[in-house]
């Protein structure tokens, strides 16, 4: 009898653990992900920048055509 209560528990608590654990992995997923999206907006700045500087070579080069 007291063996099954102990067992019993046990299994209650294996099983508050597994939940624990996968409330875990969503914090951590939630945690990671503005991670990543800072990554992501820094590096379309970056190309938005770059293509700024083609954009405007591109309309110099036009504009000493035109001059020409």
């Amino acid at each position: 009898m007291v063996q099954t209560r102990i067992e019993e528990k046990l299994e209650a608590f294996e099983q508050e653990m597994i939940g624990m654990k996968k409330e875990l992995s969503k914090i951590l997923a939630i945690e990671e992900n503005p991670r990543s999206l800072t990554k992501s907006i820094e590096r379309l700045r970056i190309q938005a920048e770059e293509n700024q500087k083609l954009f405007l070579k591109c309309a110099e080069t036009l504009v000493k055509k035109n001059r020409q």
